[in-house]
């Protein structure tokens, strides 16, 4: 069987951004205590901290995994009361704009790892 394949060429990002119309066009970063949050802005720094998660539901040999992680959210402010609930009240915020043109791309969303998926597959092949 004869198979056609559309080989598409990868491209730079656009200089125009697109406002987001579902979320705010803020990222923020919350912690619970102003200590933890006056050394970042005084040293214009966010460093991440490893934090372990729970795999165990995934059955893999591993019990626990430890990533990088520095946490932001772009929750509408007309809903984030529920959230510095949990993550803290001390917080600092960035334009989504400012951030992609400081290089804030790396960014990854969370990612929920479902134990039928195929990334769990991918575990089991550590």
């Amino acid at each position: 069987m004869d198979k056609t394949y559309t080989i598409l060429e990868a491209t730079k990002a656009s200089e125009s951004y697109t406002p987001p119309v579902q979320s705010a066009d803020t990222l923020f970063h919350f912690v619970k205590k102003l200590d933890y949050l006056l050394p970042a802005i005084e040293k214009e720094a966010l460093v991440p901290r490893y934090c372990v998660e729970n795999i165990e539901y995934l059955n893999i040999p591993f019990k626990e995994i430890a990533y990088p992680m520095l946490c932001f959210c772009d929750i509408n402010l007309h809903k984030i009361n529920e959230h510095i609930q949990f993550y803290g009240g001390y917080g600092i915020a960035f334009s989504k704009h400012w951030g992609i043109q400081k290089g804030i791309k790396g960014i990854q969303p969370i990612q929920y790892i479902n134990p039928l998926s195929h990334l769990n597959h991918d575990f089991t092949e550590v």
